[in-house]
């Protein structure tokens, strides 16, 4: 089962898909508010069951859970939660539930400059700004310019970004894992990979 970041949809998986399938029976979904499974009302709404839901309709017991950045802190909670369907984690600077915002001497000030203009073009609706800054911050990274990335990458994210927007038609407020993940991972007892990249953000996307 696959769960994407929150930069996109199901399509963040598009090139790992096929390798995959090859060895394995392979899930992907859009969550809640991404892609094509649109957020209708403003009631509270629980990614873990929503997870559960998939995979119940689906008659899996039990699976490979791998998520990425917020994709990924759902997954550490799902096996929380659910540690009888979890077979083997694969959590991808996955955005921990609880994790304490970082140290404000570990955020650039180019950082702190993206999320400040980020900020300010969701309050003004701005959506083509948003993507724009999303990109520079996730998909660029600290040391390349936009014109240094594969421009086909760039465009893709883009396009699930624009995508995601219209799926987003309500708030909703998330009902979140208590007691969250942070400080509980060694709960955690299938075999899990955990995978950071150096120049990645102190911090990455929760729900």
């Amino acid at each position: 089962m696959m769960i994407h970041a929150a930069i996109a949809h199901r399509g963040y998986w598009d090139a790992q898909w096929e390798p995959f399938a090859q060895q394995y029976r392979v899930i992907r979904y859009d969550m809640r508010g991404f892609g094509k499974s649109v957020q209708h009302t403003d009631a509270p709404f629980n990614m873990r069951a929503d997870l559960r839901a998939v995979l119940d309709h689906l008659g899996i017991i039990s699976c490979y859970l791998m998520g990425a950045s917020m994709g990924g802190g759902i997954a550490v909670d799902f096996a929380l939660e659910h540690p009888e369907m979890v077979d083997a984690l694969i959590a991808v600077v996955p955005g921990l539930s609880g994790a304490p915002e970082p140290d404000a001497s570990k955020i650039s000030p180019h950082l702190a400059q993206l999320w400040q203009a980020a900020d300010a073009a969701e309050k003004a609706g701005d959506h083509d700004r948003l993507d724009e800054l999303a990109l520079q911050v996730w998909i660029d990274g600290p040391n390349r310019t936009p014109d240094q990335v594969n421009a086909v990458v760039r465009e893709r994210v883009r396009a699930m970004l624009h995508e995601n927007h219209a799926a987003a038609l309500a708030e909703g407020t998330p009902v979140r894992l208590d007691p969250p993940a942070y400080g509980r991972l060694a709960e955690i007892h299938c075999p899990t990979l955990a995978l950071a990249g150096d120049e990645d953000v102190p911090k990455p996307s929760t729900m």
